[in-house]
Order: structure tokens, then C-alpha cells, then sequence
């Protein structure tokens, strides 16, 4: 499992520069972004993957089927660059009354399955 976000950055590249090897991308986690507060100019692309959870009070762990991810994403044609600012939502612990946001891990092939998504959202788009 992993949140580690140089693989997801690293990931990422890999699969756009197939696509678009001319354009430069960046891919960035942001907890700030909310769904349906986008910039403007900015476009919002959101999915669920399952993902795994530890609580770090009681040390339980859970499944989830449906982590949200949320993508605001933004290419600049003049510069031929783009952004992408990725948040990854987090869950409490059901067992804890005191429980706190725990952030979400993913399997290596949860997060090439999350990045292709995102990939062909962008070469939809732009």
C-alpha cells in the first residue's frame, strides 16, 4: 500500500508523457481543494478507488471500496503546461470515539488504475 506521493508523481509523468511527451505536467496533493470550488479556468474531475485505512489511535484497519479523489486540473496552451492538484479524502475510524481523519493507501495497481482515469480525462479535455 502506498501514499507516498513521489510514486504518484513519477506514475503520473510516466503516463502523460506517452500521451503528450511536448507538454509539461505537474501533479501536486492538495488538501485545500473542495468539490464544486474550482477556479476559473480550471476544470474538476473526481472518482472512488478502493483504498485501505489505519486508524493511529486503536491501530484498526479498514477497506474501502469508494476513497474519493478529487482533481482540480488546469492547462495553460500558450506555455503548453499543465497542473493538476489531486486531493485524497480521508475517513475516521468507526471504533474511535476520539477518532481523527486518517488518510487513505493504495495498492500499486489501485494507483496506475487512478492515474489512467485521470490521463484520459485530460486527453479528453484538452
Amino acid at each position: 500500500m502506498v501514499l507516498d506521493i513521489r510514486t504518484w508523481e513519477q506514475t503520473f509523468q510516466e503516463l502523460i508523457q506517452q500521451e503528450k511527451p511536448w507538454a509539461k505536467w505537474t501533479l501536486k496533493l492538495n488538501e485545500d481543494i473542495e468539490p464544486d470550488s474550482v477556479a476559473p479556468k480550471w476544470k474538476q474531475h473526481q472518482q472512488t478507488a478502493p483504498g485501505r485505512f489505519s486508524c493511529t489511535l486503536c491501530h484498526q484497519s479498514w477497506d474501502s471500496a469508494q476513497v474519493k479523489i478529487l482533481c482540480h486540473v488546469y492547462w495553460d496552451h500558450w506555455t503548453c503546461q499543465g497542473q493538476v492538484f489531486m486531493r485524497l479524502f480521508a475517513q475516521k475510524c468507526q471504533k474511535c470515539l476520539c477518532s481523527q481523519l486518517e488518510n487513505p493507501e493504495f495498492s500499486t495497481d489501485s494507483i496506475m488504475k487512478i492515474l489512467e482515469t485521470l490521463v484520459q480525462y485530460i486527453l479528453q479535455r484538452y
